[in-house]
């Protein structure tokens, strides 16, 4: 019975493991090959913006999540596809620069404000939040399977 159960414990070591690198060359050909390729064909052929190109790709990382469902890529997808939208509203935001001015009877005062550390903070506690909470769903919804 003994030998029954750790035959058993291999198997599923190893299938475990070939599953794990099935994703791996998954998530390595995605990203490394595939989603580059994506992102800058349309620089080359249409166009496109720094900021269209971040919202495309930004669009096909949700499509790829939705296909994915269920799988361990999903989060990752998800959260792929949250950080580019913290770079796009990034960039959208600029340099953050808010420069007030205000003239009375011949008095002029000028204040300059930097709040892009600012925006960053905001955004970073609303960004990473949500990036964990995608695995979190993950597993809870993995755990919830058996």
């Amino acid at each position: 019975m003994a030998r029954d159960e750790v035959l058993g414990w291999l198997l599923r070591f190893a299938r475990a493991a070939a599953i794990g690198l099935l994703d791996l060359a998954a998530v390595v050909l995605i990203f490394a090959v595939v989603l580059p390729g994506l992102i800058s064909l349309p620089q080359g052929g249409t166009g496109l913006s720094g900021a269209g190109t971040l919202v495309l790709a930004i669009y096909l990382l949700v499509i790829a999540a939705r296909g994915l469902k269920g799988t361990v890529l999903e989060p990752v997808f998800r959260s792929s596809a949250l950080l580019l939208g913290f770079i796009l509203t990034m960039t959208l935001v600029g340099e953050g620069v808010v420069n007030l001015e205000y003239t009375a009877e011949g008095a002029s005062v000028s204040v300059e404000f930097d709040a892009s550390p600012l925006y960053g903070i905001i955004l970073g506690f609303l960004v990473l939040p949500s990036i964990a909470a995608q695995f979190i769903t993950y597993l809870v919804n993995l755990s919830a399977r058996g």
